[in-house]
């Protein structure tokens, strides 16, 4: 199901959890690599690497690239595009969709959120 499917059979739902996990938007990282292929790896004759850019800057719409190459041939590549969403914003729109009731850690283990480097794990309630 899409997502706004899944969040809105959790509310139809009288014990329904949605368990959810988001990266942080690292501005420091962002700000390096924006619009440059980046090497994450080589491993023996594999280069693998990856490149991210705005395709709406209004909307903050990224497009990464992901690239495995032998030598210089793509052997394999994956785009995708995401949004950025931060804190506040997801729980603004928690609340606008009639949610009251969510926690939001920092790991899979329940630690508390206190950096951008962690993940926000997300466990929302009706």
């Amino acid at each position: 199901p899409s997502n706004s499917s899944a969040a809105s059979d959790v509310y139809k739902r009288q014990n329904g959890k949605l368990v959810l996990n988001f990266f942080y938007p690292n501005p420091e990282l962002i700000s390096k690599t924006y619009g440059k292929e980046t090497i994450k790896a080589k491993i023996d004759k594999y280069t693998f690497i990856n490149k991210s850019y705005f395709v709406d800057e209004v909307n903050q719409i990224v497009e990464y690239i992901n690239i495995q190459k032998e030598k210089n041939k793509v052997l394999w590549k994956d785009v995708f595009r995401l949004a950025f969403i931060y804190k506040r914003e997801f729980e603004l729109l928690l609340c606008l969709a009639g949610f009251k009731k969510w926690k939001v850690y920092g790991s899979f283990d329940r630690k508390p959120l206190r950096s951008y480097k962690q993940e926000m794990i997300w466990i929302i309630e009706k």
